[in-house]
């Protein structure tokens, strides 16, 4: 039977690295993981003005997500699927947002690591999907006209994503690059935090 089992994974595996990506079965390749962890850096350039930000993230598929931003900045973004927390130690405060008021249908690149592929195919549209070597590049609409992003691309291929980037209403470029990738199972301590003492907590 473990000889069976293990002939099974290795030809779903072989499968999924021959599949090509398309605006198809984007958001099914996204929604067949469901648990994502990496570190990463972020850039943000503005009016010529580059920003860098290194962090890790830690996302499952039922809406729980942890953030931890560590230079130059120190702050954690994390949802236990019911509350958006945001820490900020500078300022010693976190507050706290509803998901359901302020999360639902967001654009936001966390997205694609917490939501279904139906939640995420109300939220963009895949313009298309380009393939160089054994990379993809997708390009992604909000279908909104109202938001944040104005437009979004993926690099990836079927078991890694290389990076994310958008362009934002406030005239921003973002590209964030992951390293250390893993798809492996996360418990629940991967998305606590420690709160300072004596913090201030403040609800929206």
């Amino acid at each position: 039977m473990n000889k069976f089992f293990s002939l099974f994974l290795y030809f779903v595996s072989f499968q999924l690295q021959l599949m090509e990506i398309s605006p198809q079965n984007l958001f099914d390749i996204f929604n067949s993981r469901s648990f994502f962890s990496a570190d990463f850096n972020q850039s943000t350039i503005q009016d010529d003005k580059e920003r860098k930000i290194q962090g890790s993230i830690n996302a499952s598929r039922d809406g729980k997500f942890k953030v931890t931003y560590l230079e130059p900045i120190s702050e954690i973004i994390s949802s236990d699927g019911k509350n958006l927390f945001r820490l900020d130690y500078e300022l010693n405060q976190l507050d706290v947002f509803s998901v359901e008021d302020y999360f639902t249908n967001i654009e936001s690149p966390i997205s694609f690591f917490t939501k279904s592929s139906g939640e995420l195919s109300e939220i963009y549209a895949v313009d298309h999907c380009d393939q160089t070597d054994e990379i993809s590049v997708c390009s992604l609409t909000p279908i909104e006209d109202d938001t944040f992003l104005k437009k979004l691309f993926i690099s990836l291929d079927i078991n890694t994503i290389y990076s994310i980037s958008y362009n934002d209403t406030f005239d921003q470029e973002v590209k964030i690059f992951f390293t250390n990738l893993s798809w492996q199972n996360l418990s629940d301590e991967k998305f606590t935090f420690d709160m300072p003492p004596k913090i201030d907590i403040v609800y929206h």
